[in-house]
């Protein structure tokens, strides 16, 4: 049997300064070597 442990909190507040915000321009280079498997065989692209 699967247990999930779930945590109902308030919604998030509004950010408080403007840097903050991160701007991504290329998602693939980031999360490159964040996920598993390997280039071409890599599910999870």
């Amino acid at each position: 049997m699967t247990a999930v442990m779930v945590e109902i909190t308030s919604p998030p507040t509004a950010l408080r300064e403007p840097e903050e915000v991160v701007l991504l321009d290329d998602l693939e280079t980031l999360t490159e070597g964040a996920v598993p498997g390997c280039n071409d065989d890599n599910p999870y692209r």
